[in-house]
């Protein structure tokens, strides 16, 4: 009976390594989509052909302008510098860029 329980030892660390690299994989999979949820939204701002009609216009598009650059600057920093998916249980290293990709 005591073998049988320490058959199990192996087969569990195993499928814990796989739900760990499953729960990665699919939090990864939750940002992207909420960042491409964020590009849709500000595709139509980024689009935009209206320069205003006014000073007070102009100096308001242009702030949301900065903000909106500002946003995805730092949205492409975190995925330049988070680096490559390393987990016990992934037999390579997975770049944020290459998944992102699908490569």
């Amino acid at each position: 009976m005591v073998d049988s329980f320490g058959s199990l030892s192996e087969p569990c660390h195993i499928r814990r390594e796989n739900l760990e690299d499953s729960l990665l994989l699919y939090t990864f999979y939750r940002d992207i989509d909420d960042e491409m949820s964020w590009i849709r939204d500000r595709r139509p701002i980024a689009a935009m052909t209206d320069l205003g009609s006014n000073l007070q216009t102009v100096q308001s598009l242009q702030k949301k302008h900065q903000v909106g650059l500002c946003w995805l600057s730092l949205s492409w920093w975190f995925v330049s510098v988070s680096g490559p998916i390393r987990t016990p249980g992934l037999t390579r290293s997975v770049s944020w860029l290459d998944v992102v990709k699908g490569d």
